[in-house]
Formats: C-alpha cells, sequence, structure tokens
C-alpha cells in the first residue's frame, strides 16, 4: 500500500535516510548522524544541505560536542512542514485528530452514527475528515485504525464490532474525502505510534499491551512490528489467567477477556453489588475501598500481572507499555499486578520495565496518523509485506 503524495524529500536514497533519522530521533547532532548512518561528514553535508533549504530540515539551538568544545547546531524535522489525519473506528462513532509529521496532536474532532452500515459510517468518516482538515494547512495523507483483520491495509477483511466482512472501506473514504487513505489494525497503529515516537522509541525490542472493551497485543522486536493474518483476532484475550474465573464468550474460564476487559471487570463489580456500575465507577469504589469492588479490581489486577509475566517470560522485551482506555487498572491494582508477575516469575530474573500511557482515547487516532506517516515516509507501511 502506498501513499500517492509528492515525495517528503528533495532527493532519494541516502537523503531521505538522513530525513528519516532525524525525524524519529532527532534533534541530532551532524556527528550523530553520520555515525548511525555510517557516513562521511562531506556527505552529510552534501545531503543534508537540500533538505534544509527545502523548509524539511532546520538547524536548532547549540551544543558542544567531543574534547575540541567546537559547538554544533543540531539538525531537527520541521514537524509542521507537514500534516496527517488519524482515527480510531469505536462501534458507534468515529473518533479523529489532526497531528503534524511527528504524529503531535493539533486538533481532535469525532462524529456519531446511527447505522453501522459501510456507507454511513464513511459518511462520518468523511465528515469528521473535513472538519480536521480545516484546522491545518493542508492534508498529506489519513489513517484510520479499528480492531479487525485488515487485508492490504485497504479492506476491512473483518470487524465483528462491526458487523463487517470484506468491505473495502479505503476506497469509499478516498472517493468522499480525496485524501490518500490506509487502515490499520489498531493496536498495530498504537503499537507503531510507541515505537517511532513514543516509549518505544529507540529500544531493539518492546511489547505493547492495551486495555479496554477487548484486549489487545503488539510486539517490535529488531526494529520491526512482529503480525500476520492472524492479526486482528484478538489471540491475547484467550491466555488462561485464572483457573475459577468466569467464562467468556467462546466458553474459555478465566481467560484474559473474561478478566480484563472494561465489561468483564463492570459486570462483576455490578453483580456483586446488585446495580449497574461503570468502569470508572467500579475502579473508584476500589479506590475506597469497597469490599466487593475491591475484590474484582484485585483480581483482575492478579490476572493482569499474570499476563505480563507470560509476555515477558516468552519474549524478554526491554519494556512493557500499557495503553488503552481501561490502562487505569494498572494504577489501581498495581500491588495486586505486583503479586500475579510474581507468582509466574522467577524471583532471580530482572524488575520488569512497566511504563503505562494516559489512556486518552485519542491515543488510538494518534496511532493511525503513525501508519500514514510511516506510509508516506517510507512509500510502504512497515509491516505491509505481511498481508
Amino acid at each position: 500500500m502506498t501513499i500517492s503524495a509528492p515525495s517528503w524529500t528533495p532527493g532519494t536514497g541516502a537523503s531521505r535516510s538522513v530525513a528519516l533519522e532525524v525525524l524519529i530521533n532527532g534533534p541530532l547532532s551532524r556527528s550523530d548522524i553520520a555515525r548511525r548512518l555510517d557516513l562521511s561528514p562531506g556527505s552529510l553535508t552534501r545531503l543534508s544541505a537540500p533538505l534544509i533549504e527545502s523548509g524539511l530540515l532546520v538547524e536548532t539551538g547549540e551544543l558542544t560536542e567531543g574534547r575540541t568544545g567546537r559547538p554544533s547546531r543540531p539538525l531537527d524535522i520541521v514537524a509542521d512542514s507537514r500534516h496527517f489525519i488519524g482515527m480510531k473506528l469505536t462501534a458507534d462513532d468515529v473518533q479523529g485528530v489532526a497531528t503534524d509529521l511527528r504524529a503531535n496532536v493539533i486538533s481532535a474532532d469525532r462524529a456519531s452514527f446511527s447505522s453501522r452500515d459501510p456507507e454511513s459510517v464513511a459518511d462520518a468518516i468523511a465528515q469528521v475528515a473535513d472538519r480536521l482538515a480545516g484546522t491545518v494547512p493542508g492534508v498529506t495523507a489519513l489513517g484510520v485504525g479499528l480492531g479487525g483483520r485488515i487485508a492490504h491495509n485497504s479492506t476491512v477483511a473483518s470487524a465483528a464490532f462491526l458487523e463487517w466482512e470484506g468491505v473495502p472501506l479505503v476506497d469509499m473514504i478516498e472517493a468522499r474525502t480525496g485524501i490518500s487513505t490506509i487502515i490499520e489494525n489498531d493496536v498495530v497503529a498504537f503499537t507503531e505510534a510507541e515505537h517511532w515516537f513514543g516509549y518505544g522509541r529507540g529500544l531493539d525490542r518492546f511489547a505493547v499491551i492495551t486495555l479496554g472493551v477487548g484486549i489487545g497485543y503488539g510486539l517490535v522486536i529488531h526494529d520491526g512490528i512482529v503480525a500476520d493474518e492472524d492479526t486482528g483476532i484478538g489471540l491475547i484475550g484467550h491466555w488462561p489467567l485464572d483457573p475459577f474465573g468466569p467464562l467468556c464468550p467462546a466458553g474459555h474460564r478465566g481467560c484474559a477477556r473474561s478478566v480484563l476487559t472494561q465489561g468483564a471487570i463492570t459486570h462483576e463489580v455490578s453483580a456483586a453489588l446488585g446495580r449497574e456500575v461503570g468502569y470508572d465507577e467500579a475502579l473508584d469504589l476500589a479506590v475506597a475501598g469497597e469490599p466487593a469492588a475491591r475484590r474484582v479490581v484485585d483480581d483482575a489486577g492478579r490476572g493482569l500481572g499474570r499476563l505480563l509475566a507470560a509476555m515477558a517470560n516468552l519474549t524478554v522485551p526491554e519494556r512493557i507499555i500499557l495503553g488503552g482506555e481501561g490502562v487505569r487498572l494498572f494504577e489501581i491494582a498495581r500491588e495486586a499486578v505486583d503479586q500475579g508477575i510474581a507468582a509466574d516469575r522467577d524471583p532471580r530474573a530482572k524488575r520488569l520495565d512497566l511504563v503505562a500511557t494516559s489512556g486518552d482515547n485519542l491515543e488510538w487516532c494518534r496511532g493511525a496518523a503513525v501508519i500514514a506517516i510511516q506510509t508516506y515516509v517510507l512509500g510502504t507501511h512497515p509491516g505491509a509485506e505481511r498481508r
């Protein structure tokens, strides 16, 4: 899948490598860039000059390099030289953001749809795209993330929450907006955002787990995301956590889906209290010491700890990043999470590096924007070869 927009650099090959290195890791001194790309100082000067002249790179600040104390002006990307839109589809609405070239959010919008018919959803996407496009000078590309299986970054192969199969969503969006578009599984998009611009930047390998309506899992090893045609099924949700836990819709007892999702937690707390409660209320009650809520939340926390231990034992990540709209569970049940980790992890093993994101829903939209950014600057989405 390619993004049909003008090249983002005035040159090709090595000059694009310079721009990409600065985009992901900048600001960087010239010596750092030369070392990372194995370039001579003269070659770097030749390659970077047109990038600066075109307004894509800029010299920033001043620092002292080496033992000689020679001053240097680091190079950085001009983030507002390009703009992108990222969207997240839920069962009821579409949320979107406009970002710059580093996926910094500039504006946000959303629209509900009363019907899950693909035409109605595509209309809502176009409405949000039109409003977001009015907040930036121009839009280079648009990315959409959703929970499901994606074919060739253009077709929704299946999305149970929308009751879709084989929907050519990219064609439908581009026909309405005129903007080059790419779609991707939302957990893949979230993981790529952490990979390029988040807590996973610069790491050789890291894992992601998302908590919310479902349970998501992402893995990056040797600077590449691990995914295949099964991505989007939600396989991590079948991981067994509690042999005495509740049943999930698939009949699995005590799996991650039946223990860790927002719906699972609110169902258990509501049943214990004899009234309906929402997710945040359930967590608030646990914090306040309500016995039933505290028990349910701690049980979920121990389950989360066991899942984190399994991920760490099997893939040995340098860091595990937790995100999603349900990530507050990690904070509220942290002691129980640690208990769950200890139950399944060798005491001699190093302490896990666990980092939680904000849990803001816009994180999902930002991830979709990163997929569009990656496709634009690389010429293809990094995971496209798996399709």
